[in-house]
């Protein structure tokens, strides 16, 4: 292939096509398997908010205004993490769309898109009417003093950091310990803010002290394999 290149180009310094192409295959590959994990992560993190939100829906240890407050919040970081989901599987369409180059062979560069769009268009779904629904977080501050707002304010961000750490736990320890795709310095360290977030509680239900058990028996067993 040296060879035929040189004839064509008339010159040495050259690349020829096939080093070219398999470069770019390469490069190409290495974009979606980063896309892929970064898709992947984001479907962890709403599995673990999904669940989260489903052990407090029938937490029968928290009074009405409690659960309320919580699956709102939770609903609402649900809500956000859904949205974003979208938008990074949209870019990662477009970035796959680009990356075949259609136009070289002939075809639409946008192919791909304009067959997603019939196939829409088809089953009667509208795309381009597709909203998310928004909630403002902070409505129920809105008679209070500065004071009193940054209090809230606090009290649920503290509310927030306590079920995403307990919540991020929880899914690791359900999995089987070959399925997790976690390295083993970040399901340690999920464990230790999960059990630090629930040390801080002062008082425990009965499901919460049973799950600070779990963590901290889990903590035990992979701190064994760090050794």
């Amino acid at each position: 292939s040296r060879l035929l290149g040189h004839d064509l180009l008339g010159t040495d310094d050259f690349t020829p096509v096939e080093e070219k192409k398999e470069h770019s295959s390469e490069a190409d590959r290495d974009v979606r398997r980063a896309e892929e994990k970064a898709i992947s992560q984001k479907l962890r993190e709403i599995n673990t908010i999904r669940e989260r939100l489903y052990q407090l829906r029938y937490d029968q240890t928290l009074s009405k205004d409690e659960l309320i407050r919580h699956i709102h919040n939770l609903s609402r970081e649900l809500i956000r993490l859904e949205e974003e989901l979208l938008i990074q599987r949209n870019r990662v369409f477009a970035s796959f769309q680009t990356s075949l180059n259609l136009d070289e062979i002939g075809l639409d560069p946008h192919l791909l898109s304009h067959l997603l769009e019939q196939r829409l268009s088809s089953s009667g779904a509208e795309p381009d009417e597709i909203t998310l629904m928004r909630t403002q977080s902070t409505h129920t501050l809105k008679d209070k003093t500065p004071a009193q707002k940054w209090q809230s304010l606090y009290k649920m961000f503290r509310e927030f950091k306590y079920h995403k750490a307990v919540a991020h736990a929880s899914y690791e320890i359900a999995l089987d310990a070959n399925s997790t795709q976690l390295p083993l310095e970040e399901q340690l360290q999920l464990l230790r803010t999960a059990i630090y977030e629930l040390r801080q509680r002062k008082n425990l239900t009965q499901q919460e002290t049973e799950l600070l058990e779990k963590l901290r028996a889990r903590l035990k067993e992979l701190s064994e394999l760090e050794q």
